[in-house]
């Protein structure tokens, strides 16, 4: 692989496992099928499955660190050293901690492409690290002005992080492709004794994961299915104990989840208003809740508000308290009409917002 790392069009750098990367995975395909020479580069993790086939190459860089300031160091310079004989055309860096690549060898015939997933340094993990949060500030002014194009994934988001580093954000949502909708599997949605909550996604503090485990074990008829994996995930088994209504399935294969959600009622899209980053939001879950055809619980931010106000698709929560996470419940087992309505509204989304057009923006932007 080093030998021919020259040969490609467009390499991205991440600093994921490239099975679960659904934003990267949908972006090299498409670039891709365009015709590019893609190569994705990430990291092998110690529990990584071996990666599937795709219609771009795919590369693992093995690390000793897998967190913390020796991580972001050791994933900076092995990245750089592999980057260092490249002759693409273009390379696309996920975050900031990719984006330090550029600090070792910026070369003037390669066009760099900033991919912001989040507001990097307003994320909850940053709240009270003022000096991490300063470092990937100034990491972040000292290379983002040097891109030829920046994304990210929400028009709040583009809007805050252009003003930051003077220089414009594009926005390429996080929307999912196409696909048909069973209508068997609609209708085995209805409700009936039993309500079926979802939360997938990354196991972190600030998603509301202890609320509804709180919640669930205080109303026997609600279910909750987590898909993920993450920081909290001994500490939220430990505190479900014996309860069988919770079921953590680990990590699934993105082929694999349309499976899982069919058997439910309603998607948890839960965001501590603590973090600037998640206000601000627009997450992959969101819309991979309404393909399914699942109106999600969303907070009560602008983006979210916005999308329920067109579409009908959301319950929206007012603030992140078990209580009200408990009332909000309880009205949608109450209104089962209310319920149909927003999943109808829920599949119309998922019409309508696909990621082929979302792609042909992305791919008329950077060619």
């Amino acid at each position: 692989m080093r030998e021919a790392v020259s040969n490609y069009d467009l390499i991205a750098t991440v600093t994921t496992d490239l099975t679960y990367d659904r934003r990267m995975n949908r972006i090299c395909d498409s670039l891709a099928q365009h015709g590019w020479k893609i190569l994705l580069v990430g990291r092998e993790l110690p529990n990584s499955k071996p990666l599937t086939k795709q219609n771009y190459e795919q590369y693992r860089l093995r690390c000793r660190f897998h967190r913390g300031v020796l991580f972001y160091v050791e994933i900076i310079v092995r990245m750089s050293l592999f980057l260092r004989k490249s002759k693409a055309r273009k390379i696309l860096l996920a975050d900031l901690d990719t984006i330090g690549v550029t600090l070792f060898r910026r070369r003037p015939h390669v066009k760099y492409i900033f991919d912001a997933h989040e507001w990097f340094t307003e994320v909850p993990e940053l709240n009270h690290q003022p000096v991490k949060r300063w470092i990937w500030s100034l990491l972040g002014r000292w290379t983002v002005p040097y891109m030829e194009h920046a994304l990210t994934v929400s028009e709040p988001i583009a809007f805050e992080l252009s003003k930051k580093y003077r220089h414009p954000f594009t926005v390429i949502r996080n929307l999912p492709k196409s696909r048909q909708i069973d209508a068997q599997v609609q209708k085995s949605h209805d409700l009936s004794d039993v309500l079926k909550a979802v939360y997938l996604g990354v196991l972190n503090p600030g998603r509301g994961l202890e609320q509804i485990i709180e919640v669930c074990s205080a109303l026997p008829w609600l279910e909750l299915l987590v898909i993920g994996d993450g920081p909290l995930a001994p500490t939220l088994k430990a505190s479900v104990g014996d309860n069988s209504r919770v079921t953590f399935l680990g990590m699934v294969a993105p082929d694999q989840l349309s499976s899982s959600l069919n058997e439910c009622h309603v998607g948890l899209n839960l965001l501590s208003p603590d973090s600037r980053s998640y206000e601000l939001s627009l997450a992959n879950k969101f819309f991979d809740y309404a393909q399914a055809g699942l109106p999600s619980i969303s907070m009560n931010f602008e983006t979210y508000a916005k999308y329920d106000q067109q579409y009908n698709c959301a319950y929206l929560l007012e603030s992140l308290t078990s209580g009200e996470l408990r009332s909000l419940l309880l009205s949608i087992r109450d209104d089962p009409d209310r319920w149909k309505s927003k999943c109808e509204g829920a599949r119309r989304m998922s019409r309508e917002l696909t990621w082929e057009s979302e792609a042909q923006r992305l791919i008329d932007l950077i060619q």
